[in-house]
């Protein structure tokens, strides 16, 4: 609690997304390693769309495709009057989740707020029966 008022972690439940696809086709959803890493370009990715006011199932184009991202960019620096850097998509995400992170600590939620519920962790997926295998570690290091 702050205050006399409840406060709920800001969440970035809209901002996974796939992480198989034509533009990464060297990931391995089922293992362990490396999940780190395109969890935390798929969360800033999808928080930018999401500041954009941009539908999520439209900008999965954009996501396969440098060009478009470059685009985009493009199309927001117009409509801003300004000039972005390549990779400026990134750079609004990142700063999106970042402060997210640091609002939710403020807010009393620490580092163990950002676990899968047991039920999760230890439940089987089908058909290939793969189980949440990412060490605890990995989750740490993202955004830090």
């Amino acid at each position: 609690m702050l205050g006399s008022k409840k406060v709920k972690a800001i969440s970035v439940d809209d901002t996974g997304g796939p992480g198989v696809s034509i533009a990464n086709p060297g990931y391995d959803p089922g293992s362990p390693s490396g999940q780190n890493q395109v969890s935390e370009f798929l969360q800033s990715y999808f928080a930018a769309i999401d500041t954009l006011g941009m539908c999520l199932f439209a900008s999965i184009p954009i996501l396969e495709s440098l060009d478009l991202q470059r685009e985009l960019t493009r199309a927001v620096a117009a409509k801003l009057g300004v000039e972005l850097p390549d990779g400026y998509l990134q750079e609004l995400g990142r700063g999106v989740v970042v402060a997210e992170r640091a609002f939710n600590r403020l807010a009393g939620f620490g580092p163990g707020d950002d676990r899968l519920p047991g039920f999760l962790r230890n439940e089987t997926l089908t058909p290939g029966g793969n189980m949440w295998d990412v060490p605890d570690e990995d989750l740490d290091k993202m955004f830090s």
